[in-house]
């Protein structure tokens, strides 16, 4: 009796129905942070097997395939759930790998952006596995360098925005931060200063100029916003793109320590 009492009035009703939706909207929350903290499990034990492998000079490629698929977020399938990774990554297909690509931490970076290696195009394949290209004629060191990564956001499995490009949604250019690219003979250094936030959907004009309206000597990374900590949007309409000239070319032996631990792979 008390209960179809209570259930009689609006405010009755009412608090029912926020009592479900704060439920159902907890749980929802809930599952996201945990699917994205299982996804950014998979990425991290990715990211350190690729940190463990050596490098082969007579593996790495001189000239793109043209082949390629090129474009980061159209052809591909978004931010891979943890089992879409392994997917990927065992999927048909040779990986043609040009270099690395990374940088540590420093001032205007909160968080490494790891050695990985440089792959050729931006497919599911090469996405799940390191650094992608987004043009067919890219050469380390000449012209601009447009590299795709995944960003796996901030979790509370893995910390504040670690893996994969994720640093670039903390990074301050007002610093401007360093980034390597090296062959494993000659280190490429990049000072990053351009920092944008583009929704792809709704201004494609102002994406394609950012990323590919430049043919100067420098470096332009490309990831998908991610700014809502704890959780993944596996198709986000935004891009963040970092940009930076080339800096310096230098040998690999005479780099910085600091710098050439960036790449264990290299012997």
């Amino acid at each position: 009796m008390a209960l179809n009492k209570f259930w009689s009035h609006w405010w009755g009703k009412l608090l029912v129905l926020g009592a479900l939706l704060a439920l159902g909207l907890g749980g929802y929350f809930g599952y996201s942070v945990y699917e994205a903290s299982h996804t950014a499990q998979e990425a991290k034990l990715s990211e350190q097997a690729q940190l463990n492998k050596k490098l082969n000079p007579k593996k790495l490629v001189t000239q793109p395939d043209p082949n390629g698929q090129y474009s980061y977020g159209n052809d591909n399938s978004g931010i891979p759930t943890a089992k879409q990774l392994k997917t990927f990554q065992q999927s048909k297909g040779t990986l043609s790998q040009i270099g690395y690509a990374g940088t540590n931490k420093q001032p205007g970076l909160k968080a490494p952006i790891s050695g990985s290696p440089i792959f050729v195009g931006a497919s599911d394949k090469v996405l799940a596995t390191g650094t992608g290209t987004l043009s067919a004629n890219f050469k380390l060191g000449e012209g601009n360098n447009q590299l795709a990564r995944h960003s796996f956001g901030g979790t509370p499995t893995t910390g504040d925005y670690v893996l994969g490009f994720s640093p670039l949604q903390k990074i301050d250019v007002s610093k401007q931060p360093k980034f390597y690219e090296t062959d494993g003979t000659k280190i490429y250094t990049y000072r990053l200063t351009k920092r944008q936030v583009i929704d792809v959907k709704s201004n494609p004009k102002a994406y394609q100029n950012a990323v590919y309206g430049d043919t100067a000597t420098k470096v332009t990374l490309v990831t998908c916003d991610e700014p809502i900590y704890g959780t993944i949007n596996r198709h986000p309409d935004k891009r963040i793109v970092v940009s930076g000239a080339l800096v310096d070319t230098q040998a690999f032996k005479d780099a910085p320590t600091s710098v050439k631990a960036i790449f264990p792979q290299v012997a």
